[in-house]
């Protein structure tokens, strides 16, 4: 079962000072970050996510690859009851919550928007 998951929206963060090459990459990244929260005894997570404007990858391939870890990781540890994804911007928070309401909303996004418009 998921825990808790909520997607947020917060302006004004810095970015890391390099790009993950690949969506591997990234993704192994934010996996790094729920062990570390799993052996240090965490119920609740915080992950900070970026959309970096140099990536070789489309903003949807980025969350799919983030959220695709973060909930294969999820089911393995029931420890963690509550996952925050704070999204640094609103494209990021589009591309982010899009990708999940894609999964797990009763009611699917409406596809009026392309692709590369998220």
């Amino acid at each position: 079962m998921l825990p808790d998951v909520h997607i947020t929206c917060h302006e004004g963060l810095s970015l890391p000072p390099t790009c993950p090459e690949t969506t591997s990459s990234l993704a192994s990244l934010y996996l790094e970050q729920l062990r570390e929260a799993v052996t240090r005894g965490d119920t609740a997570v915080t992950l900070t996510v970026f959309q970096w404007s140099q990536s070789s990858w489309p903003p949807l391939s980025g969350a799919y690859a983030v959220l695709r870890i973060a909930v294969d990781f999820l089911y393995n540890h029931p420890q963690i009851q509550h996952l925050e994804l704070c999204c640094a911007g609103q494209d990021c928070y589009r591309s982010y919550q899009f990708q999940w309401n894609l999964w797990f909303a009763e009611r699917k996004p409406e596809h009026m928007e392309t692709v590369t418009d998220l």
